[in-house]
């Protein structure tokens, strides 16, 4: 059973991807060999699927003019700031002068940008659900 679970541990992931069609070549078939035989993953996958269905059978609602355009507005902002923050490897290079490893400095980098990302994309949120009222 443990060598299923670690198994298991590697085609969780990949499901959703299996399920929209979005696999190709080996790694398809792999996911489809590996359900065939794992009643957890075969579970797991029926489940997606109905999800799958009942989000497509909700009615699709058409977002107002005005919190389209805000919403545009908003993005095109953080757009904008996202393009004006410098490069992670040359963000490291200006800011430290020791020779530690080029990647260990893209690391500390890309954590910064992932939180400032997060940040951009929670007030962009909050701003969706203020104008939405």
């Amino acid at each position: 059973m443990s060598s299923t679970n670690s198994q298991c541990e590697t085609f969780i992931p990949l499901l959703d991807a299996f399920v929209d069609g979005e696999l190709d070549g080996s790694e398809k078939e792999q996911v489809a060999s590996h359900v065939q035989t794992c009643e957890q993953c075969k579970a797991q996958m029926n489940e997606i699927e109905k999800l799958k269905v009942t989000l497509s059978s909700l009615p699709r609602r058409q977002m107002r003019r005005d919190l389209a355009d805000s919403l545009d507005s908003v993005l095109g902002t953080v757009d904008q700031a996202a393009a004006s923050q410098p490069a992670p490897a040359a963000a490291a290079a200006s800011s430290s002068s020791s020779s530690s490893s080029s990647s260990s400095s893209n690391v500390i980098q890309m954590k910064g940008r992932r939180r400032w990302v997060v940040a951009a994309a929670s007030a962009a949120a909050v701003v969706v659900v203020a104008l939405a009222g």
